[in-house]
């Protein structure tokens, strides 16, 4: 009725907007991304991390893969993968370098998602 519009929300608030100026609105959409890791690791054996899910899509498939998770909100790609590699084996390592990188549309709640693989 006031001319207000839904924008987005969080946990904790509703974000409604009005653009005032007689310009074209700019401003920004809220998230709409994900981001994912994946981590590749190797030894000094050239033994290569593998996991299996304990929950998700592949739980119980016997389906083995590369550790993945999503990086947190202020979480650097490199830290996120570190992180993962870490709850999910107890793992230490170290990040190296970024391996490959994928982006798809209409994802993970409908929004893009963006995946790195990291060598760590």
């Amino acid at each position: 009725k006031e001319g207000f519009w839904y924008h987005h929300a969080e946990p904790s608030y509703v974000m409604l907007v009005y653009w005032i100026p007689d310009t074209e609105n700019t401003l920004p959409v809220n998230a709409t991304r994900r981001v994912g890791v994946g981590a590749f690791v190797m030894n000094d054996k050239r033994e290569v991390l593998a996991v299996q899910e304990k929950s998700g899509k592949f739980r119980g498939s016997g389906v083995w893969k590369f550790p993945t998770g999503v990086v947190e909100p202020g979480e650097d790609i490199s830290a996120g993968a570190v992180r993962e590699v870490k709850e999910e084996t107890g793992i230490n390592t170290e990040f190296i370098e970024v391996l490959a990188f994928r982006q798809s549309h209409k994802s993970f709640f409908n929004k893009s998602d963006l995946f790195f693989v990291c060598m760590l």
